[in-house]
C-alpha cells in the first residue's frame, strides 16, 4: 500500500464545496482527510440552510490517497474535465 500526500486550497459556492467534499466518496481510491477547514462565507445560525449559491467560501483540505502498485490506474481513462 502506498499513499500521496495531498494539500487543497479551493475556493468557491457553498454548493461546490458541498459537492465536491461529498464527490470524495466516490473517489476511485481510498482518500483520508487529515485537516478540514473552511472559511469566508456567511454562517448557518440556528440551523437555518445555506443556500448552494452563496459565494466566498474557502476550503483547506489536507489528507491522503492510498492505493496499491498492483491496482490499474482509473486515472488513466478519465477525461480531462474529470482528471484527477
Amino acid at each position: 500500500m502506498r499513499l500521496v500526500a495531498v494539500d487543497l486550497t479551493l475556493q468557491g459556492t457553498y454548493g461546490q464545496m458541498s459537492a465536491f467534499v461529498h464527490g470524495l466518496d466516490s473517489f476511485p481510491r481510498l482518500f483520508t482527510i487529515t485537516s478540514f477547514t473552511v472559511s469566508g462565507g456567511p454562517l448557518a445560525v440556528g440551523g437555518a440552510a445555506i443556500n448552494p449559491a452563496t459565494g466566498g467560501y474557502n476550503l483547506n483540505l489536507a489528507g491522503n490517497i492510498f492505493y496499491s502498485t498492483g491496482q490499474a490506474n482509473v486515472c488513466a481513462t478519465a477525461t480531462p474535465a474529470a482528471a484527477h
